[in-house]
């Protein structure tokens, strides 16, 4: 007997469904004929060794795709793995990035914090010192002071002895007026005297009144050299300060009797001031004293010059030619410019 099944028959029989043993009841010996297979049902021991197999096989199916989940499952798990060890490794390359910049940030405000310090410790030692310069800057203006005042005491001195010289001498009044302004000439011709009075003979009062007077001036003159050299020290000790550059001068002028008084200044001038007539005194009294084969080089700058003038015989007249209306070096010549005044007149 042959008995035919269907696709789906066939299917339940791989999913283990027992359709045989009810074939087999039906007829002992028949041949089932699904699609893609062939089954006798007289044998039923290989009927059931078949589907026993069949069974496994599907068994081992299901293992073989659970074993393929399993390996994707794997697979995937490692990718994940490799993911995350590639995540872990940037992760301590950052944290180890992170570390050294911290380590970087801790040195820098460590040696800040040294650099702190120090700089504290200077500014210790700088304000002692400043403090200490400002009390030897006070000590040595009350020194200048003393020194001034001494200065003006031995000044008052001189001019009374020179009274007094005045008083005992008054007919050598019109001498002293013949003696030269320059003071290594005053120097050689006291000496030159000093030699003539080595061999004076005449009223001897008059000889201790000049060595007196003599000694009394030059005990004035040691005591005031010494004072000018303390000064100067004192002077050279201030400026090595720099604090004197917080002084000056101010020099204030009156135009008018009414008026008030005006600080001079580089826009403000007093416009020269002086006549004619003290203009040249003063003009004379510079020439004297700054021109002589003893005494070094002077340079007087004045904007005019007025007629009638003494000149001394070392005097040099430099005139210094500016403006729009001046002319080049090249073209200046003295006898041109003289033959064009002579054509005019």
């Amino acid at each position: 007997t042959m008995l035919l099944g269907t696709q789906e028959t066939e299917d339940m029989i791989n999913r283990g469904v027992d359709v045989f043993s009810q074939l087999a009841a039906i007829n002992d010996k028949a041949a089932f004929l699904t699609p893609f297979k062939k089954y006798v049902t007289s044998e039923k021991e290989l009927l059931d060794a078949k589907h026993a197999t069949n069974i496994q096989q599907n068994d081992i199916k299901a293992q073989l795709r659970r074993r393929q989940q399993l390996v994707a499952y794997i697979s995937d798990t490692k990718t994940k793995i490799r993911t995350l060890e590639a995540d872990a490794a940037k992760q301590l390359s950052g944290s180890r990035e992170m570390v050294s910049n911290l380590m970087t940030i801790t040195s820098k405000q460590v040696e800040f914090d040294l650099t702190s310090t120090t700089m504290e410790h200077r500014v210790t030692v700088i304000s002692r010192v400043l403090s200490e310069e400002e009390a030897k800057l006070q000590r040595l203006k009350d020194e200048y002071d003393d020194v001034k005042r001494a200065l003006v005491d031995e000044a008052r001195h001189a001019v009374k002895l020179k009274e007094c010289a005045e008083r005992a001498a008054p007919e050598n009044d019109p001498a002293f007026d013949c003696l030269p302004d320059s003071a290594v000439e005053i120097h050689a011709q006291v000496e030159s005297i000093t030699v003539a009075l080595a061999h004076f003979r005449g009223d001897l009062r008059v000889l201790d009144t000049y060595e007196q007077v003599q000694k009394e001036i030059e005990e004035a003159e040691a005591k005031l050299a010494r004072m000018e050299s303390s000064f100067a020290t004192l002077q050279d000790r201030i400026n090595a300060i720099k604090e004197m550059a917080k002084w000056g001068i101010e020099r204030r002028a009156q135009f008018r009797a009414t008026g008030k008084l005006t600080t001079m200044t580089a826009e403000e001038q007093s416009g020269g001031g002086m006549d004619i007539y003290n203009e040249r005194k003063v003009f004379s009294r510079i020439t004297k004293s700054s021109c002589g084969s003893q005494l070094p080089q002077y340079f007087l700058i004045t904007p005019k010059l007025i007629t009638g003038l003494e000149y001394h015989p070392d005097t040099k007249v430099l005139v210094i030619l500016n403006g729009p209306y001046n002319i080049l070096q090249a073209e200046w010549d003295v006898d041109t410019f003289v033959a064009k005044r002579q054509k005019l007149i």
